[in-house]
């Protein structure tokens, strides 16, 4: 004489119907109550083809993959990078990496999650951050606080090129370092074609 009964046999995977009913002192069975309800033990399949889709130097990479496969759906994906903790990226199929990573060799995982709460095996995929080919750090510059209308002015910069390639002078491709100006609000005022 209960009102709650766990099942004591291991159902399989798929649909199943509860039925319950009373049987009183005198041997006079009530009418069944059922319930229809679904188990799900399998977890989903490792995603797969995961690859890079983003340039080597870039430090926001981009990722696709082919989707996992489970009999009763997707609820979403995890993502962690170098074994660290995993963040609910949704139900997609691509991601971009949020924070910006510093030249170096890391790995990346991705899994799935089912409506089940079932949580699949990671793909994973070792790749690098590579140093851009071309990048620049402004080290000083002396820009004067006022510059009067018509007035000419000297602007001395220091530049560091952090890059992986040299700046070529001449030749195919010369490279050119292009300038902006702005307000003191942040507005564009002048846009300079390339410094020497």
């Amino acid at each position: 004489n209960v009102i709650t009964y766990t099942i004591l046999a291991a159902l399989p995977d798929g649909s199943h119907v509860f039925y319950v009913r009373a049987v009183d002192g005198a041997g006079n069975t009530g009418p069944a109550a059922s319930v229809t309800f679904t188990i799900d033990a399998t977890p989903p399949t490792a995603p797969t083809n995961l690859a890079r889709t983003s340039a080597v130097s870039i430090n926001k990479p981009a990722f696709s993959w082919t989707a996992s496969t489970d009999a009763n759906g997707i609820d979403y994906y995890q993502a962690r990078m170098d074994s660290g903790t995993w963040s609910n990226i949704g139900n997609v199929t691509s991601y971009t990496w949020l924070t910006a990573l510093s030249v170096g060799s890391y790995t990346v995982e991705v899994r799935a999650v089912d409506k089940a709460a079932n949580t699949g095996s990671a793909a994973s995929l070792a790749f690098s951050i590579a140093t851009p080919a071309f990048n620049v750090n402004w080290v000083s510059h002396s820009t004067p606080t006022t510059i009067k209308p018509g007035q000419m002015v000297g602007v001395p910069i220091t530049l560091t090129n952090t890059g992986s390639q040299a700046w070529p002078k001449g030749g195919a491709n010369p490279v050119y370092v292009t300038y902006h100006w702005y307000n003191s609000s942040w507005q564009p005022v002048e846009w300079g074609i390339g410094l020497r």
